[in-house]
């Protein structure tokens, strides 16, 4: 097959626009550690998608080396004020966002970087996923008004179209 140059430069053109609009997932890991993030690891290196990690600073040195090693990351990103427009380019898997965030995503509340960094994905049309192991759930034997209220968080949160999943579900990125 002869292509000339022209042919061939837009073939390469056309490469280069697939590359750079292939999907990347951010995973969140967040303080404090949860040793859930283990499992999370292990799933996430099964994945065959491009994935970066963010890492909370204020997780301990050997978590942080933990995250970074335990497999090939795309980037590997520490959350911080100043990086919050770059992680919200992506989507995000948030592996252990804590409640008190997830009332401060429903109350326009920006005073924790987990918070800020969602309203940043919803501006950006982002996808945010929290992982369904982590969600706090109820036994049953609370008041009532109080699993009123938790499910109620719940239920807001997803009208805003975030999606609480198994790791797995994140394969649409292959």
């Amino acid at each position: 097959m002869n292509i000339n140059r022209e042919e061939f430069e837009e073939i390469l053109k056309k490469i280069i626009l697939q590359m750079s609009n292939k999907k990347r997932i951010n995973f969140i890991f967040s303080n404090p550690w949860d040793n859930r993030y283990f499992v999370a690891l292990d799933a996430i290196k099964t994945l065959n998608i491009n994935k970066s990690c963010v890492i909370s600073k204020k997780l301990s040195d050997c978590y942080i080396n933990k995250i970074s090693n335990y497999l090939k990351w795309d980037e590997i990103i520490y959350l911080d004020c100043e990086k919050l427009d770059q992680i919200a380019e992506n989507d995000a898997f948030f592996l252990n966002i804590k409640l008190k965030n997830i009332v401060n995503v429903i109350l326009f509340n920006e005073d924790e970087l987990e918070s800020k960094l969602v309203m940043k994905l919803f501006e950006n049309g982002k996808d945010v996923y929290l992982w369904k192991e982590t969600v706090k759930k109820v036994t049953g034997r609370e008041p009532k008004r109080y699993i009123d209220k938790l499910l109620g968080y719940y239920d807001e949160i997803l009208s805003y179209g975030v999606k609480i999943v198994d790791i797995e579900e994140v394969n649409k990125y292959e």
